[in-house]
């Protein structure tokens, strides 16, 4: 999300009109944003954004069982941002086996410093980046799931820049360039986000430069995203969703962009709404200046503001959509202070905050907290991998073991693993399995040779003892042929 002073004023989200049939999809769409590494600042597997976390005779990835929690939370499509090629395509193939959408983020910066100016505007690697990255995420999880699966996606995020780096009076060009270069690998509708002001005081730009000229190069189906926060503004929490005469309020936002025709007949659709629960400190918001209220962070306060804001988004008449800031708690963003690491529904280990208040969801009291555990105790855990060059692959991975917080079984049995095996592989050449103290393995290859061993220790900076090894070797959190 951008600091207020990038704001002038906090604007929510509206469809004025929807001229297409892929566009009305976003009428009455609640879901959240949603990023894998939200552990703490030291723990290992923010350094893995997907890996192997048992659960059962299926094996389940991190991001399945996170995405399953938040579907039962009532949350039907997430965005996420700044991922792996890896981390997409578990984020997609999860998504699409429990009949979730995605809102696919391609990263796009405001300045690529990379970009010379006889590339620019239309040649930048960082947009070239962004396009093979695209492509192989679709060439990997199959045209059919993606697009059965991602919905929309934004060509970067909040990334208008007026001048441009060059001198221009904005960089609208190279984000039509953008915008049109991720257009040629998919179907699926491409957009893009700004910041408030950008659709309730659209910047004066010549013409080829404006805010409407980037919104008009979008998809056809696409909306016009951005990120209003209340919050940041310091507006009362009373007033903040449906109070149509508080500055920076929702329902104040929303009259404004309903009198702004900047965005044509496309929907309007606000990308990230948040109300921090924590934190004493903040990057800047206005609500922290002297200037505005004070900022009023609490879960009591978060706890009102979202239902408000889940039945302004259900009420037909307002045509509008979001996503809820965010789902988890991102504690590596910043100090234990910080406001900004405290915007999840849940915190950051997935246990809903409250304890326990389904008010921040948007499925309400339905949801039954008990029943869906996601990540909780992963924190305890460390990363085990089987590396090296085993003789004869495919091996079969077999962990036997408990989870020490919830005390569930969260053994696994992943089978067909090769090097370069792209299921719950981040990047690195074998994929991760999460293990806990305790835990006995068995690594079988395809003549039935195996190696075993207990996990006998995790200690503080999740490092692994190995203790009754037999058959390989195991160090350094790894396993490999004798």
């Amino acid at each position: 999300m951008r600091k207020w002073i990038h704001y002038t004023f906090s604007l929510f989200f509206l469809c004025d009109f929807l001229s297409t049939a892929h566009a009305t999809s976003f009428v009455g769409l609640i879901g959240a944003n949603y990023q894998p590494q939200h552990y703490a600042l030291v723990n290992t597997l923010n350094s893995h954004d997907v890996f192997y976390a048992g659960g059962g005779t299926t094996p389940f990835t991190n991001i399945y069982t996170e995405l399953s929690q938040l579907k039962a939370a009532g949350v039907t499509v997430v965005r996420s941002y700044a991922t792996t090629q890896y981390s997409w395509v578990a984020i997609i193939n999860a998504a699409n086996a429990l009949g979730l959408s995605v809102i696919y983020e391609a990263v796009i910066p405001q300045v690529d410093g990379n970009c010379t100016s006889t590339q620019y505007p239309n040649n930048c690697p960082a947009v070239s980046s962004a396009t093979t990255l695209l492509t192989n995420v679709i060439n990997a999880v199959g045209v059919t799931t993606f697009n059965n699966t991602v919905i929309l996606i934004f060509a970067g995020h909040e990334n208008l820049d007026t001048p441009d780096q060059f001198g221009n009076p904005s960089n609208a060009q190279y984000l039509i360039s953008a915008v049109h270069n991720l257009e040629k690998v998919t179907t699926v509708p491409v957009g893009g986000t700004f910041i408030s002001p950008s659709l309730v005081t659209p910047p004066s730009l010549p013409s080829g430069y404006s805010v409407a000229n980037i919104i008009s190069s979008y998809s056809n189906g696409a909306p016009a995203g951005f990120d209003p926060y209340p919050f940041q503004w310091g507006v009362p929490i009373a007033d903040a969703v449906t109070n149509a005469s508080t500055v920076n309020s929702i329902q104040w936002d929303y009259n404004a962009v309903v009198a702004n025709k900047i965005t044509g007949n496309r929907s309007i659709f606000m990308a990230e709404s948040g109300w921090a629960t924590a934190g004493t400190t903040n990057p800047d918001y206005a609500c922290g200046t002297g200037s505005y209220p004070a900022c009023d962070p609490s879960i009591a306060n978060a706890a009102t503001y979202f239902p408000a804001l889940y039945t302004f988004v259900r009420t037909a008449s307002n045509n509008a959509g979001v996503l809820a800031f965010e789902a988890y708690d991102e504690p590596a963003k910043g100090d234990a202070t910080d406001m900004e690491t405290y915007y999840g529904l849940f915190d950051s280990d997935c246990n809903l905050k409250g304890p326990n208040n389904t008010a921040l969801v948007p499925a309400g009291a339905s949801y039954i907290p008990g029943d869906y555990h996601a990540c909780q105790g992963f924190s305890l855990g460390a990363l085990f991998v089987v590396n090296g060059q085993f003789a004869h692959t495919p091996v079969t991975v077999q962990i036997t073991q408990t989870n020490p917080e919830t005390n569930l079984n969260a053994s696994m049995t992943v089978t067909g693993i090769n090097a370069n095996t792209t299921t719950g592989n981040d990047g690195g050449e074998w994929p991760y399995f999460l293990v806990f103290t305790g835990a006995t393995f068995v690594i079988t290859d395809n003549t039935g040779t195996q190696c075993t061993g207990t996990i006998s220790g995790i200690d503080g900076s999740q490092n692994i003892t190995f203790s009754s090894v037999s058959g390989c070797g195991c160090s350094n959190n790894a396993c490999f042929p004798a």
